[in-house]
This record gives structure tokens, sequence and C-alpha cells, in this order.
């Protein structure tokens, strides 16, 4: 669920031209306005565009949900996607978490500014810096908690049962901590973790049960839920994973652990009404969900997400402008299924849910939401055309220089001409560890903040490409041990 902050994960999401004809999932009326027309035929064109099998986009104007509609296919057997399909969200299930947290401010049972232990006694296991984390820290993400320590356990089960959210937030230990406590933004899955734990502590109930009585049910969010089993009952669309130009029907462990971090799960008819209560300001139909006050906190940027200051990171949302357009916004990636929700300042929402996920698709995501958005104000949509580029050229280097190297190295193996010790072996060992070095960890951990491991089950193509350049290095070690072998044993004989 990638993966990752919600900005790197945008930047460095790839993309190439492709079409998909995806038929409507069912016969719906034409969109009232000019402008409604023209933002849901942009973004449905830049989903189709992505490639993925499925997807669903609805739109608001403050409480009026104005449009909803499924396209494509939501599994293998050929059925359609409808406005009840169910997807998975990814991280932005996290505007959910804050949303219960301040519920729980409104309620009084919850103090923003007061340390995470006070709700978890045994959080940190009492060490002085887990104790100046507080609760506003977390859904800032400012708690000083690493990236690394909040990774998705996309390999695992993970914690099972009742008490699963607990157990991980009580895992944590000093040691997830990077920075000092509150000092700036870092992403991490982790904080969000320890945030549905203390929902649970200062309600007094699971978090499944508090999000559906307290925000489902009040919303009429009827084809929502928490738990993947009840999910596939109801229809859940199958998640993809991506192979250069190809959907792979694929599956990843569902971590109840992290149901408050990325995997809520809901369909677009249900999101239209939960966005269309966030772009009235919490209330809906006469329902307040949360008060002004909490509603303006849970939107208000506080932490910088990149140097200029221009993206800044909320409660559960990220405040940024869309081609200049001043918006509220979050994104998703679970490796198989993505999704975005946004608002504008005047109130126009936008919610995506894919059930596909890749490097060449990941982008599109991002301009259907961005592009809409811009229409349904009167804009002009950005021209991504230089991010797809670079993100087309920068996936080409990744994917073709590692089978390169493979190439050159199981060539060097059969080599019987003698070279340099220089130029036939060191050079390119030192060439490939570096290549090896950068492909395999620095792509995935860096630019990705995921391990290897994670980014052969996630990202494929990218994964396998890294595993050959690790490869391609290792043959080369072989080839210059070898070599050294062979020169200190002919030195020996010659004496």
């Amino acid at each position: 669920m990638h993966r990752c902050h919600p900005l790197r994960a945008t930047l460095l999401c790839a993309v190439l031209l492709t079409s998909a004809s995806s038929a409507l999932a069912e016969p719906e009326p034409e969109p009232e306005t000019a402008h409604l027309r023209a933002a849901v035929a942009y973004a449905a064109g830049q989903m189709h565009n992505g490639g993925v099998p499925g997807f669903a986009i609805g739109v608001v104007e403050g409480p009026h949900v104005i449009f909803a509609r499924g396209y494509g296919r939501a599994d293998q057997s050929g059925r359609p996607v409808n406005v009840d399909t169910p997807f998975i969200l990814g991280s932005t299930s996290k505007s959910f978490t804050a949303l219960c947290v301040l519920q729980l401010v409104d309620a009084g049972r919850v103090d923003l500014d007061a340390p995470v232990e006070q709700y978890l006694p045994s959080f940190m296991r009492g060490d002085a810096a887990g104790r100046a984390i507080t609760v506003r820290m977390l859904l800032n993400q400012t708690s000083g908690v690493s990236h690394e320590a909040g990774d998705q356990p996309v390999l695992s089960r993970a914690q099972l049962g009742p008490g699963a959210i607990r157990e991980r937030a009580l895992s944590l230990t000093v040691g997830a901590l990077n920075r000092p406590v509150g000092s700036r933004y870092e992403y991490s899955n982790a904080n969000y973790v320890v945030l549905g734990a203390i929902i649970e502590a200062a309600s007094g109930e699971t978090y499944a049960h508090y999000l559906r009585s307290h925000v489902f049910e009040p919303l009429g969010m009827n084809h929502s839920y928490t738990s993947v089993e009840d999910a596939r009952g109801n229809g859940l669309a199958q998640g993809h994973r991506e192979w250069v130009r190809w959907f792979e029907a694929s599956d990843v462990p569902y971590p109840p652990s992290f149901v408050p971090v990325g995997f809520i799960t809901t369909s677009v008819a249900d999101m239209t009404r939960y966005l269309a209560m966030e772009a009235n300001g919490g209330e809906l139909d006469g329902v307040r969900l949360v008060s002004e006050a909490g509603f303006t906190e849970m939107h208000r940027g506080v932490a910088p997400m990149d140097q200029e200051g221009k993206s800044r990171y909320a409660m559960g949302w990220v405040t940024d402008t869309f081609n200049g357009v001043p918006v509220s916004y979050h994104d998703g990636d679970t490796g198989r299924f993505t999704s975005i929700i946004a608002i504008s300042n005047d109130r126009f929402g936008v919610v995506i849910l894919a059930n596909g996920s890749g490097w060449l698709s990941g982008l599109h995501l991002t301009d259907a939401a961005n592009g809409a958005i811009n229409i349904l104000v009167g804009n002009t949509p950005k021209s991504y055309a230089t991010p797809y580029l670079i993100t087309t050229t920068l996936f080409s280097v990744l994917l073709v220089a590692p089978l390169l190297q493979l190439f050159f190295a199981v060539k060097a193996c059969f080599r019987k001409k003698r070279r340099s010790a220089i130029l036939g072996y060191w050079l390119p060992t030192i060439v490939n560890l570096g290549l090896a070095t950068l492909f395999a960890y620095v792509v995935p951990r860096v630019f990705l903040g995921i391990p290897l491991s994670e980014l052969v089950v996630s990202i494929p193509d990218i994964g396998l490409g890294a595993l050959a350049s690790v490869t391609s290095a290792c043959l080369w070690l072989a080839l210059s041990a070898m070599r050294l072998i062979r020169v200190r044993v002919a030195g020996m004989v010659s004496t």
C-alpha cells in the first residue's frame, strides 16, 4: 500500500502512451454540463491510455454527487465494473483514519497535543524519545518514525486477529526513529497504524467497528469494508500488476494491521458520498461527521513535503495545487489497486479507483484527476508530455540497462581471449557493482521506499531487472576472483 509517500510515488510512476478499449459498466445518462462532460471524458481517456483493466470515476460539487460510473472489467470473467464494485484504496484510506481521530477530538476523547503514551502506555516501551511523540505529529507525518519502519508487509500477513492493529503499533521501538521527534516530515505508514490503535483505545471499539458505525453508516456507504473477505463476497474487483504494457491478475497478502493505513475497500458510489461530505465541510444530508474546527485542522497543510513547500501534508490529506488550482488530495497504491481523491477550493471533487498498478500506468491516475479538476473550474489541464517522456525514458533505462549488464557478464564467462586485468575484469566489476547498488538499493529504497523483495513482488519488471543487475555484478566478481586465483597460482608455480 505504495507505496510510499504520495508525491514521490506520483513523480516516479512512469507511463507509456498505450490505449485499452473498455466498455461502460452500465448505461448512464450523459453528464449534464459541458464542463462536466469534458472533465469526465478527459479523466476516462487518461485512464484508458494507462491501460488498467477496470476503473471507476466519481465527481461531486459540494454536497451533490453529479457523476459516478464504472468502466472496463472487474476481473477475468469479463464482469463489468459498476458504481458498487469495491476496490482496495491504498493510502487514500489515511483520510478515513484522520477523520476518525478528529471525531474523537470533537468528543473530548483524544487531545491532538497529548503524547501517544497517554492512549498506548507501553508505546515504544516508554523510551524518552517515544514519549515526546504526540497524536498531531502522527497525523502530520512529523513523528520522526522512518518510512522504512512503516514498510507494508506485502510478503506476509503480519499481525492477525482482533488485536492486530494494536500489536503492530506496540511492536515499534525507538529504533524506528531516524530523526528528532517533530522535526520535519517523513511519510511513514507506521504513523497511521499507531493512529488506528489510538482510535481503538480511545473509543473502546475495534477500528473496523468504529469506522463502520461513525463513518460508513452515517454516510450510507453500504459497499465499504474493512475485511477483504467481506469485500470478496460482495464483488471485489481483481487486482492487477503491470508488466510493461500487460496487466497480470495478481493478489498480495491482506494485512489486517494495515487497514487504517491503506486497506479500506469501497466503491465509487460510496466514495462520492464520502467526498461530498468532505467537499461540504464535513457535513452531508444534515449529518455532521466532524466539527468545522476539526475539518479545518484536518485539511490544514503544515508539514512541507519538498524544499519549495508547495506540497504540504495535512492530516490524511495533502495540500497542493493542480496546475495552479489549490486542492486537497491523497492517492493510494497497494501494488495491485490504485486510487486518488481530490477536492478544489471551490468544492469540486473527483475520485478515481482502479484495479491495476504499475510504473507505466501510475502517472495517468494523477493526470486524470488533475485534468478533471482543472476542467471543472474552467482551466486548461496541465500538459504531462515532459513527465511522460522522462518517466518512459527512466523506465527503459531501469529495464534495459540491467539486461545488457547480464548479457555482457554471461558473454565474458565464455570469453577465451585473455585481456588485461584492469580493463578485462576489475573495471567491469566495479561498474557493475555500482549499477547493482543503483538498481537494487537506491531505486527501491531511496526513491520508492521499499525493499528489493517488495519491488520484485509489486513492480516485477523493474524488480527482475534489478535482480539481473545483481546477478551480473556477482558474475563479474566471480570472474575477477578466478582471474586473481589463476595469477597467484601461476606465480607460485613459476617460483
